[in-house]
């Protein structure tokens, strides 16, 4: 009989459940050839609703992370998806070499730190972000994403662009590295396509020239682009919007490089909804705490 134990202790198929158990599963109109054992899967924990570098039950003592992201208990599997966090993979204070001295004096402590070489600071920078975040692509490098996200900037600012489009690309390609889709051959690529999608979210007319732009830096041809776009976008989660707290790192970071203050890059009148959609917010969570 079909589910029970043979002879040669081999079982040829599974014993079909009772029509009233398949019946309370599938609706009444829905007919299927044979009998369907759909019922009988439940979603298992995978790396996709982990933080990265983590597998099977999250564990938060390690360098790499910081805080469990929300959504994760911690020391359990994740509850949901991995809430982004925009100073964890680019940490701007990862700017000094491994080489400093610190000077413990009375009333205050003293770091110096000597001068090297940007060939040597650069190794050392890269080392430094390798052992914090072992779980990247093998070959992508802290000096490598920086490249690519400075590239973006350059492109928007000779289009007259806005740095918000800039920064929302840069929240696209970070959210693809945390997912292990960069890695060092296609990091050009994957940037070229982060930039589209913000162009399209942000200013779809500055499409023509980014085209162009990438075509003339990266040799990278439309088509490609065009069919990288929607793997782009499905690794995004079909989601090309970014919170407030998601974007406002990034657009700092812009205007700092820039040398330009929010208020002298925005106006008057723009600037009064900067402040009222970032430091307001972030004033009253600091006065909550």
């Amino acid at each position: 009989m079909a589910g029970e134990l043979e002879e040669g202790g081999r079982v040829d198929q599974l014993s079909p459940q009772p029509d009233s158990q398949v019946s309370a599963v599938i609706p009444e109109d829905v007919q299927f050839k044979g009998v369907s054992y759909g019922f009988l899967l439940s979603p298992a924990a995978t790396d996709a609703g982990l933080f990265p570098g983590q597998t099977g039950r999250a564990q938060y003592s390690g360098e790499g992370l910081r805080r469990p992201p929300r959504g994760v208990r911690p020391g359990g599997f994740a509850a949901g998806p991995p809430r982004y966090d925009p100073l964890f993979l680019d940490d701007p204070t990862l700017q000094f070499g491994k080489a400093r001295m610190v000077m413990n004096l009375p009333g205050f402590v003293e770091s110096v730190v000597p001068y090297v070489k940007p060939r040597a600071l650069k190794a050392q920078l890269n080392e430094q972000w390798a052992l914090k975040h072992q779980w990247v692509s093998r070959g992508l490098t802290l000096s490598k994403l920086r490249a690519s996200k400075q590239s973006m900037l350059e492109w928007v600012a000779a289009l007259d662009g806005e740095l918000a489009t800039a920064a929302l690309a840069h929240v696209y390609l970070e959210k693809l590295v945390l997912r292990r889709v960069v890695h060092k051959p296609n990091r050009k690529l994957m940037a070229a396509v982060c930039l589209l999608l913000a162009a399209k979210w942000n200013e779809p007319e500055l499409l023509p020239g980014l085209l162009e732009s990438v075509e003339k830096n990266y040799s990278i041809p439309r088509a490609t682009l065009f069919r990288s776009e929607w793997s782009t976008y499905v690794e995004l989660g079909f989601d090309i919007s970014a919170e407030p707290h998601e974007l406002y790192p990034h657009f700092t970071r812009l205007l700092q490089a820039s040398e330009r203050t929010p208020h002298e890059y925005l106006g008057e009148s723009h600037f009064q909804d900067y402040v009222a959609l970032f430091l307001q917010p972030h004033a009253e969570d600091e006065r909550e705490l």
